[in-house]
């Protein structure tokens, strides 16, 4: 049969092959992925779907290279597994422990583990759809050598994270082993109830398969998942894989239904129940609050058990429970760039692509729970990525080596043939859009026939105690013309001095470090900070904006962690653009404390080969000042515990100017993302006390590559003193070829009663001259009054747009009570902001 298409004479014969096990030597197996009255459905399949036969085929050919090679020498084919037969034994070695990382023996037995486990769940499968014994055979050898030498381990000692095989790390065991050793046995517990018998490795003989052992390893692997580990983060998600497989491999239905509800809804000190963890997300298109991978990885793991658990009790109705935790994957397009890239934050990735095989579960277990509308929504993504190519469902996954349960086989399995749903139905993410676990808020401006050349898009924000993330305060992206330009540092290794003591610290942000102190306290490993709150927006997350052309937020921070004096922080970002192709970010960003000598810096980094500073205002000089940030590199460091805040003394080849107060302008270029530079230029407000630095900073780990493993340039703009009453206010444009083709021309300060009011932006688009008055007050009480330009504005942030001939363009108010230019007044409603266009 091996290597041949099937047939309809196989499946006819293959339907009668395998005997069924039933209760009273346990439970009808196997049940876990699949159930005996599935199977002919599947055959069927495979029979008149060419890709499923395609998979079959694949899988099948897998299984029978481990078979021959198992059949050659069977005996010295199971001496492969990592027993340590130094070890002093009664009747049967247990297994070499894996206690370090990194060690090439510790590495190479967790892969063959690994493999021989991943290879028997393959063979597994093979047998439950042909029948044919020599495919359970070599799995239920494998098994039974695995479960004699796991039974006569001791689990670690530790209620941290003592494993059992990972004597330090359950929380990677329960994923590479122990959740693959319950299916192995499920698979083949028919087989084995038909009087199958396994090789003893010890004795070189045939004997019964060895189930009080493996009714041993489950309840371990039971009872470190319940009373081992941390909860309040991923891990107990990551676990419950194991936690449940191996409930299910239990054979006395009170044990399941006792155990069970550890995972559903009963919470432990060392286990959070699905119930809990699907509180957290309260609203549609939520995300868990972690890192993107975790975020990504508990909605996969949990959306996963809830298609196993409502294939097999129906009553439970999970997935109609808690259907706002799959949803959450659909959320994920609010968070990508125009260039598909995700937003950076803590020690998420930049690049993940569209989770298809999970949303293919979603769809799944929205179809078990009767929820066709939510199933046509996933099916639209789905059809979507087929149909560009993206999501090639005909190849089956290989054989997986890193920290996660394996799968593979479902893409047969669990294979869905024709989806509900209308690609044509996806509608575009929203203007703006917020993570209000970590205070980050998205703004983007995708009103283009290009969004990926011409689209605008960044966020504000940062902050909170999550797992995986940073003490970063307020950060910032820009993306232009492309890539994500403006970058924050991501993450190296974990566990090294630069992670700890750069990448997780405020340096590793585009931010403002107070009094050269900002730091964290308290929360996950230490790294707790406060989250960025929003003060105003518009448009509002999800809701409709007020203009095609304009939008913004302004949030705010307080640096209560700071080493010298704690900070007050705000920062207004906005998006403006001035034609389909034209357009700039705004950023102003306020920071004061009571600190007597207090100063604070504002850093920026951006993908480039080189910084200047251009527009050089007379007296500006740069010069060598290498230990400008070296005041922290002697603080203590304890790693996840004690670090050397706030991380900038990373920077290399520090060059800075003395304290002028007219400002030059920045500009970032990148000549290795496109055939053309990609630029980024900077226009600054003029400010008494300030100072101006260019540094190298650490590789950007989210950066395009190969700027990922270059330094990064950065500006870093001191004020001395108070940065609240004058603050930093900048300019961001991307520019594209040369420095020269941009449409901003000068950037000068508003003042109103000698304070600062916003910025007047002079554009030239198409051959047109644009005069922008963006006016940003603090609050919303300010008003702002110029008799000169007959302006009045009464509220938080406005843009007042003139054309060539000083004529009213637009008015466009984002937080305010009113605007009056030349006799007319313009009132916002109290739903949002207000959009005039003549």
């Amino acid at each position: 049969m091996y290597g041949t298409a099937m047939t309809a004479a196989l499946i006819a014969a293959f339907t009668c092959a395998v005997p069924s096990s039933h209760a009273g030597t346990g439970f009808e197996r196997p049940r876990i992925w699949v159930t005996p009255g599935e199977r002919v459905g599947i055959l069927e399949r495979i029979e008149h779907d060419e890709e499923s036969a395609a998979l079959f085929e694949a899988l099948q050919a897998r299984a029978h290279a481990f078979v021959e090679e198992y059949e050659r020498d069977t005996l010295d084919f199971l001496l492969q597994l990592p027993l340590n037969w130094d070890d002093p034994y009664e009747d049967f070695p247990p297994f070499h422990r894996i206690t370090r990382y990194g060690d090439s023996p510790g590495m190479e037995r967790r892969r063959v583990l690994m493999r021989y486990l991943q290879a028997s769940i393959d063979c597994g499968v093979i047998y439950y759809l042909t029948g044919e014994d020599r495919y359970a055979r070599v799995a239920a050898d494998v098994l039974g050598v695995i479960v004699s030498a796991v039974a006569r381990m001791e689990p670690g000692e530790s209620s941290f994270n003592g494993g059992i095989i990972y004597p330090n790390d359950h929380l990677k065991e329960a994923r590479i082993f122990g959740a693959q050793i319950p299916l192995v046995y499920d698979f083949v517990a028919s087989y084995l109830r038909e009087g199958g018998r396994v090789h003893d490795v010890v004795t070189g003989e045939k004997r019964d398969f060895p189930l009080d052992d493996a009714d041993t390893v489950f309840r371990a692997y039971v009872e470190r998942a319940i009373n081992v580990g941390l909860v309040n983060n991923n891990w107990p998600v990551l676990e419950s894989p194991s936690l449940v497989h191996n409930i299910l491999a239990l054979e006395d239905p009170s044990d399941v239904e006792k155990f069970l509800p550890y995972y559903l809804d009963t919470d432990t000190d060392h286990q959070t129940s699905l119930k809990t963890t699907a509180a957290l997300y309260e609203n549609a298109g939520d995300l868990y609050p972690e890192s993107l991978q975790y975020t990504v990885a508990v909605a996969n793991f949990s959306t996963y058990l809830m298609v196993v658990l409502d294939r097999l009790y129906p009553e439970l109705n999970l997935g109609r429970k808690h259907w706002k935790l799959p949803y959450s994957l659909l959320a994920l397009e609010s968070i990508r760039f125009p260039n598909f890239e995700l937003i950076a934050f803590g020690d998420g990735p930049r690049r993940m692509g569209r989770p298809y095989s999970v949303l293919e579960r979603a769809y799944k277990l929205a179809r078990l729970n009767g929820q066709d509308d939510l199933a046509e929504r996933y099916g639209a993504w789905i059809l979507k990525g087929i149909a560009s190519g993206d999501y090639d469902r005909s190849n089956l996954p290989g054989h997986r080596f890193a920290a996660t349960i394996y799968t593979a086989p479902l893409a047969l399995l669990w294979r869905v043939e024709e989806f509900a749903g209308d690609p044509d139905t996806i509608e575009e993410p929203s203007r703006t859009f917020d993570l209000p676990f970590t205070g980050i808020f998205i703004q983007r401006n995708t009103e283009t026939e290009d969004p990926l050349r011409y689209g605008l898009m960044g966020f504000v924000g940062g902050g909170g105690d999550f797992v995986h993330g940073h003490a970063s305060g307020m950060d910032m992206e820009l993306y232009g013309f492309g890539h994500v330009l403006g970058v924050t540092a991501g993450r190296s290794a974990y566990g090294t001095d630069i992670h700890e003591n750069y990448y997780r610290l405020f340096a590793g942000h585009n931010t403002v470090i107070a009094n050269g102190a900002s730091a964290s306290d308290g929360g996950w490993v230490n790294l707790g900070v406060e989250v960025s709150q929003l003060v105003a927006m518009e448009p509002m997350p999800g809701k409709t904006a007020a203009s095609p052309d304009h939008s913004f937020s302004t949030i705010s921070f307080q640096d209560v962690h700071n080493l010298v004096a704690p900070a007050d922080q705000q920062r207004t970002f906005a998006l403006i653009r001035t034609s389909p192709t034209t357009g700039y970010y705004l950023d102003v960003f306020r920071s004061r404390s009571e600190y007597e000598g207090q100063f604070h810096d504002y850093i920026y980094r951006n993908v480039a080969d080189e910084l200047v500073f251009t527009d050089i205002p007379e007296g500006f000089e740069l010069r060598d000042e290498p230990e400008r940030f070296h005041g922290n590199k002697d603080l203590p460091w304890q790693r996840n515990r004690t670090f050397r805040h706030p991380g900038w003394h990373f920077f290399e080849d520090v060059r800075t100017s003395g304290v002028v107060e007219q400002s030059p302008r920045a500009l970032f270029t990148a000549r290795d993302l496109e055939e053309v530079p990609v630029m980024m230029r900077v226009f600054m407000n003029d400010a008494e006390n300030r100072s101006y630095t260019k540094v190298h900073s650490p590789p950007s780990w989210v950066a395009t590559p190969p700027y990922n493993e270059r330094q990064t340039p950065a500006i870093v703009v001191r004020q001395k003193g108070d940065a609240w009453e004058t603050p930093f206010a900048k300019v961001f444009e991307p520019l594209y070829g040369d420095a020269d083709s941009g449409s901003v021309r000068e950037v000068t300060t508003i003042y109103n009663a000698d304070r600062f009011a916003g910025l007047e932006v002079l554009s030239e688009v198409d051959g047109e001259r644009l005069r922008q008055m963006v006016l940003i007050y603090e609050d919303g009480e300010g008003t702002f009054r110029c008799e000169e330009t007959d302006l009045h504005f009464e509220g938080h942030f406005a843009v007042v747009t003139l054309d060539a001939g000083d004529a009213l363009r637009s008015v466009y108010i984002g937080s305010g009570r009113s605007l009056t230019f030349r006799g007319k007044t313009f009132r916002p409603s109290e739903a949002g902001g207000l959009y005039y266009s003549r």
